[in-house]
């Protein structure tokens, strides 16, 4: 199996650990039997957490067979299938661009099942507190439409302020939109 690629953000000592694996099996049958029932599915997690694989590494891994035996395509096609619905979910992702288009484990993926392997909560990808800040975000924004529009009047020094408040919490309402998306992609 291949060994986690150093400077992989912290999480490669952790990816490539036994102990880590051990937790990722215990929790196959408890709580994360209810998000992966299919063996496949996990047997192909276990694999991903050590790094990144084509789907015919991941047969030739979890099923034993090469390119040339019988069968194989049938496995290619089981493997393929359960990727996808992994990648639907937003566990496992693969490069759009380039020669190499690996599967890997997702940030998202990894922090789920690292949360579900210590018995915490499902990680959010928008989180309560960023519903607020996108919320606040448009309760800026409205005024301010309606002072464009003429609908209503607001001073110049409020306008200026209103202004700058709205910038600044549209720079931290797409900061944390795209913090949400690189968990999924």
């Amino acid at each position: 199996m291949a060994e986690p690629a150093s400077g992989s953000g912290g999480r490669g000592d952790l990816l490539g650990s036994d102990d880590f694996r051990g937790k990722l099996r215990e929790v196959a049958s408890k709580a994360l039997v209810a998000e992966i029932s299919d063996p496949l599915e996990l047997a192909i997690l276990e694999n991903l957490v050590g790094g990144a694989h084509s789907t015919a590494e991941l047969v030739e891994e979890i099923y034993g067979s090469k390119r040339d035996e019988p069968g194989y395509m049938t496995n290619y096609t089981r493997a393929r299938r359960a990727l996808d619905r992994l990648s639907s979910r937003g566990y496992v992702s693969r490069r759009l661009f380039g020669s190499v288009k690996d599967y890997r484990l997702t940030q998202y993926g990894f922090e789920r099942l690292a949360r579900l392997a210590s018995g915490v909560q499902k990680p959010q990808v928008l989180p309560a507190k960023d519903m607020v800040l996108h919320f606040l975000t448009l309760s800026v924004a409205v005024p301010l439409l309606l002072s464009a529009s003429g609908r209503i009047a607001v001073s110049d020094s409020s306008l200026i302020l209103l202004d700058s408040l709205f910038f600044f919490m549209l720079g931290l309402s797409v900061s944390r939109i795209v913090r949400g998306l690189g968990m999924v992609l």
